[in-house]
C-alpha cells in the first residue's frame, strides 16, 4: 500500500521532463538518475532519446518502486523518476544515486530559456502569468 499523494504536488508537463532529462544527460558528471518532485504519473513515452542516450521515465510511488526502477535500469541508460515522496520517505538508498543527492523541485520558468537558447526570462514575460512556462513546455517540439 502507498501513502496518499503529498499536498501541493502537481502533475508535470512532458516538455519539462524532456528538458530536465537533457540536463541530466548533458551534465557530464556521471549521475544517471534524476528525481523530480511531481505526481507519480507518466502518460508519455516510457523512454526518451537525448543526445543519442536513452532516458527512462518512471513513476516513483514509493521507495520500493524507485529502487525497483534503479534495479531495472540498463547499463549506460538514464532514469527520470517522478515522485511525490519526501526525502525521508525515499531514504538514503534512493537519494545516494540521485543527481545532486536530492529530489529536484520543478522550476518551469527556469526551464524556458533552454527551449530557445536564451540567457534568461524577462520580468515582462513573467508578468504575463504563471501559465506561460507550462504552455511553452507543453508545446515545445520533441527535438527542442
Amino acid at each position: 500500500m502507498t501513502a496518499a499523494p503529498a499536498a501541493g504536488v502537481a502533475e508535470i508537463e512532458p516538455g519539462y521532463v524532456r528538458q530536465r532529462a537533457a540536463a541530466l544527460v548533458l551534465d557530464g558528471k556521471g549521475a544517471q538518475v534524476l528525481l523530480l518532485r511531481a505526481l507519480p504519473r507518466w502518460d508519455g513515452e516510457p523512454t526518451l532519446q537525448v543526445d543519442g542516450r536513452t532516458v527512462h521515465v518512471r513513476a516513483g510511488i514509493s521507495q520500493l518502486a524507485v529502487l525497483n526502477a534503479y534495479a531495472e535500469l540498463p547499463d549506460g541508460d538514464y532514469l527520470v523518476v517522478l515522485t511525490d515522496r519526501s526525502r525521508q520517505d525515499l531514504g538514503d538508498a534512493v537519494l545516494t544515486r540521485a543527481w545532486r543527492g536530492d529530489v529536484e523541485l520543478p522550476d518551469l520558468w527556469g526551464a524556458v530559456p533552454a527551449l530557445f537558447r536564451a540567457r534568461g526570462v524577462t520580468r515582462e514575460l513573467r508578468r504575463v502569468g504563471p501559465w506561460v512556462p507550462a504552455a511553452l513546455l507543453a508545446h515545445s517540439p520533441t527535438a527542442g
